[in-house]
């Protein structure tokens, strides 16, 4: 239970149940109440005690039919360490969920030069064709809609995480999230959203080797001309200042990321290797310079690799290799 909690982070915990009532485990966090950062442009026209305020984070990790569940409240997500928790559980849950045809928005990341993530909202729900997506390049990051059975809420929103309209209670929500989990594990969404896996995740421990290797080689050799570095999620650029390497208070802030900056805070490109890369952060700097949780740094990088077709195939159905895109790294 500890491990999905981020360790730099000092938290409190409350038991919530007792025995076989026991629910789960409550982690929070306080912040020390503080004045904003603004309040200087002010002077002495403002007096900072009267703006005095603090945060609370909270996480409860609640243990149920053989998984654990973390349930956010506040900013509680920014307690969990990031890999702990199953990707796409949300997006799979509400695809699994909701009709195709009854698609509220969507948020997608298209696969081409320019990496654009971009997020779509209709006026009304609407059959998800009517999104535009492009099936060969898009890769659908999060869905919103409503849920076919209202057991189940009044709206999924569906991502990594899956966020709920729905009324419960502390008692129920064992039994709720055990039915978000039996939504997860069913298969519905390939035949209603067949194109959902046609770009995924490479598997093949092997292949991402060996690409790793041949990214390696690029950046040793310092050809650029085909790796992008990209913001990793969207932002909203009304509330940031901009990005940095490092946690640092003195660490240079930059407008936005590029590999070339990214050598400049690493200093000895030479030695960079893939398990450097998974190793540094990126920080979104917001306004009133609050940093964000740091983030892994995402590459983009073109890699054409052809490999024999299968003849067990059709045509149409044999698979080329040809490149490692979005690999995040």
């Amino acid at each position: 239970m500890d491990a999905a909690l981020r360790p730099t982070l000092p938290v409190r915990r409350v038991s919530i149940g007792r025995g076989r009532g026991m629910i789960g485990t409550l982690f929070y966090r306080t912040t020390p109440s503080r004045p904003p950062r603004w309040i200087a442009f002010f002077g002495a026209h403002l007096d900072a005690r009267d703006l005095l305020s603090s945060t609370v984070a909270a996480v409860l990790i609640v243990r149920t039919a053989g998984r654990f569940f973390a349930v956010a409240f506040g900013t509680g997500r920014h307690l969990l360490n990031s890999g702990s928790f199953e990707k796409d559980f949300g997006l799979r849950v509400t695809l699994n969920s909701v009709s195709p045809d009854r698609i509220r928005t969507i948020d997608r990341m298209a696969l081409d030069a320019t990496g654009r993530h971009s997020r779509e909202q209709a006026s009304r729900t609407i059959p998800i064709i009517e999104f535009g997506l492009d099936i060969d390049k898009d890769i659908l990051r999060a869905v919103t809609g409503p849920p076919e059975d209202l057991s189940l809420g009044s709206r999924l929103a569906g991502a990594d995480a899956l966020a709920v309209i729905a009324e419960t209670t502390l008692e129920g929500l064992q039994s709720r999230l055990e039915a978000y989990l039996a939504q997860f594990r069913k298969r519905a969404y390939r035949t209603r959203f067949p194109w959902v896996d046609n770009i995924r995740e490479l598997g093949d421990s092997n292949l991402r080797a060996e690409l790793d290797l041949a990214l390696e080689e690029r950046i040793r050799q310092r050809a650029f001309d085909r790796i992008w570095m990209a913001v990793p999620d969207l932002v909203d650029w009304h509330d940031v200042s901009g990005f940095a390497f490092s946690r640092s208070e003195r660490a240079a802030l930059l407008d936005d990321i590029g590999f070339e900056s990214y050598l400049t805070y690493a200093r000895n490109p030479g030695n960079i290797d893939t398990a450097t890369l998974r190793r540094h952060r990126v920080f979104c700097i917001k306004c009133g310079h609050r940093r964000t949780k740091g983030r892994m740094v995402c590459l983009r990088v073109h890699i054409r690799r052809d490999r024999p077709q299968r003849k067990d195939l059709p045509p149409k159905r044999r698979p080329l290799v040809r490149g490692c895109e979005g690999l995040r790294s």
